[in-house]
């Protein structure tokens, strides 16, 4: 989309990217968690160590399990 921000232009994902990330997720991402409200997007390759705010390196994840 020419509109998107670049991957490493924002840390924080879209409304866009948000919406998709919990159409493809239905829940939480982490082994045996099945919860499904308070989720965040959670980046698989850290933003800080150059990952990208893609769906491709997001995850639904509660911020409990974000270790």
């Amino acid at each position: 989309h020419p509109d998107a921000p670049a991957p490493r232009a924002n840390r924080l994902p879209s409304k866009a990217q948000r919406r998709r990330l919990w159409r493809r997720d239905h829940g939480c991402r982490a082994p045996g968690c099945t919860r499904t409200r308070g989720l965040h997007a959670h980046h698989i390759i850290p933003w800080t160590e150059g990952g990208t705010t893609t769906l491709d390196n997001l995850l639904a994840r509660r911020p409990a399990t974000e270790t």
